[in-house]
């Protein structure tokens, strides 16, 4: 599995917030939603750290999640576009591939909330 690098974060088109934020996930494996913490959000997607190999590269799946500070819920289509093992956890990078429009403002509201100023 591929470690990220300097090139890789130089390439991300929207800057991340480091926030854990407690989510739903539903795919193939599980037949009801799992909740996990996600370790970073940006308005392209996240990154999601495991300790079971849940995903492969290229993976479909759906997320809810409603932030702390919100009352406004989030729910969105994904994929796993970076999967890579850190000792005896699975990272996967994630990107948004279909939400609202009322979704991409809530998280645009998060960025903005957690962003340092």
């Amino acid at each position: 599995m591929k470690s990220i690098t300097q090139k890789d974060l130089d390439q991300r088109k929207s800057p991340r917030v480091n926030i854990p934020l407690l989510i739903q996930y539903k795919n193939n494996i599980h037949d009801d939603p799992v909740t996990e913490y996600i370790q970073n959000i940006s308005m392209g997607g996240f990154y999601l750290e495991l300790e079971m190999d849940e995903f492969e590269k290229g993976s479909g799946f759906f997320i809810h999640f409603t932030p702390r500070d919100s009352a406004k819920s989030v729910a969105a289509l994904c994929e796993v576009v970076r999967k890579e093992k850190s000792g005896k956890r699975f990272g996967f990078g994630v990107r948004f591939v279909e939400m609202e429009s009322r979704h991409t403002e809530t998280i645009s509201g998060i960025i903005q909330s957690h962003s340092i100023h």
